[in-house]
């Protein structure tokens, strides 16, 4: 249906800021989503709290694929994506996305910081050019999160976080990893 997602619920021990290195997320994606909206294709919370959102957005100049650090009113855009092909929108592809992190550890907690270091994707084997955003972002200021990842949502949005400027994604999702 146009309002169906997925909620992926993953270990505890991806929970622990400890354990956070390298985040991968493959699939094959059908989007139909079409025209200047911004349509979710995953989500991952701490707990209740959104920590990411990669989502695709129609804008005059094409499609693009952005990646998000704590979606909401504090936003970071992390990296963005594109413009897509034109062949991107109605046809199935196989999707990657890669994301790096580092930690950082301070004398004021015993667990550290975790800084998104790199992100990458890939579209039917092909790495996506993204621009060199990390080169001009301050990483230990901008891009650090405290928490691991408790859940994955594909497709949207947890339903206790409705958003009104993300829709939930129109197309198909098969064999998520």
């Amino acid at each position: 249906g146009e309002d169906d997602m997925l909620q992926i619920v993953l270990p505890d021990w991806c929970n622990r800021v400890t354990m956070m290195n390298v985040l991968w997320i493959d699939s094959w994606l059908l989007v139909m989503s079409t025209g200047k909206v911004k349509t979710i294709l995953f989500d991952a919370y701490s707990g209740a709290i959104p920590r990411l959102r990669w989502y695709m957005e129609g804008t005059d100049s094409g499609n693009y694929i952005k990646l998000v650090l704590s979606p909401g009113n504090t936003e970071k855009v992390v990296k963005s994506w594109g413009p897509l092909s034109a062949s991107f929108l109605g046809t199935w592809h196989h999707i990657a996305l890669t994301l790096r992190t580092a930690r950082q550890y301070s004398r004021t907690s015993s667990d550290p910081a975790v800084i998104i270091t790199q992100a990458f994707m890939f579209v039917d084997g092909k790495n996506i050019s993204g621009g060199d955003n990390f080169a001009t972002i301050n990483l230990k200021k901008d891009l650090m999160f405290e928490s691991g990842l408790s859940q994955i949502f594909v497709g949207g949005t947890s339903p206790e976080r409705k958003s009104s400027r993300f829709r939930n994604l129109k197309g198909a999702v098969d064999n998520v990893r």
